[in-house]
């Protein structure tokens, strides 16, 4: 897994020197990670936003392990071994992050427009 991560990083390195936008889910679980990443990404003046769907971890698991895998592998299933383990890890982020809060999460088209309205910001 933490190979898997290391090549998210270099490729979203990749992409930010080019001037392009990236939005990553659910890589940075604790404030520590997010720190090292804000600190990285500022080096290549990125304007980076940590979005935050503010919902309670039952309902985060839920959703999780009821994701199927789609037709182009985008989103795959997760056990809910795995989804337990995540927000076990997960740390609620601080607040001195540049952080975006979503609290009504149950209209996705309202939070991928919110998601997508923090690129041009």
């Amino acid at each position: 897994r933490k190979q898997v991560y290391i090549k998210i990083h270099e490729l979203v390195t990749d992409i930010l020197k080019r001037g392009s936008n990236v939005i990553l889910d659910g890589n940075l679980l604790t404030n520590s990670d997010r720190i090292k990443a804000l600190d990285h990404y500022k080096k290549l003046n990125s304007n980076v936003k940590f979005v935050f769907l503010d919902v309670p971890s039952e309902i985060a698991i839920r959703r999780a392990v009821s994701r199927r895998t789609s037709g182009s592998g985008m989103y795959n299933t997760m056990p809910l071994s795995r989804a337990e383990e995540m927000h076990r890890v997960f740390e609620r982020p601080i607040t001195q992050l540049p952080l975006v809060v979503i609290k009504d999460t149950d209209d996705f088209d309202q939070v991928n427009t919110a998601i997508l309205s923090c690129l041009a910001t």
